[in-house]
């Protein structure tokens, strides 16, 4: 997020959000498999 906004991304474009254990992506019974459901999803607009 940072990086966009310093190449000149305007904030209101920019949404970030935080899943965890809402929708994992890999099995939760395993360290491998909760590091990568420890992630941020990024989305920015074209308007």
């Amino acid at each position: 997020r940072e990086y966009l906004a310093s190449k000149g991304v305007a904030d209101s474009r920019m949404k970030s959000t935080g899943y965890g254990e809402e929708k994992p992506i890999a099995d939760n019974k395993t360290a491998a498999g909760r590091a990568k459901n420890r992630r941020t999803e990024m989305t920015v607009r074209n308007y």
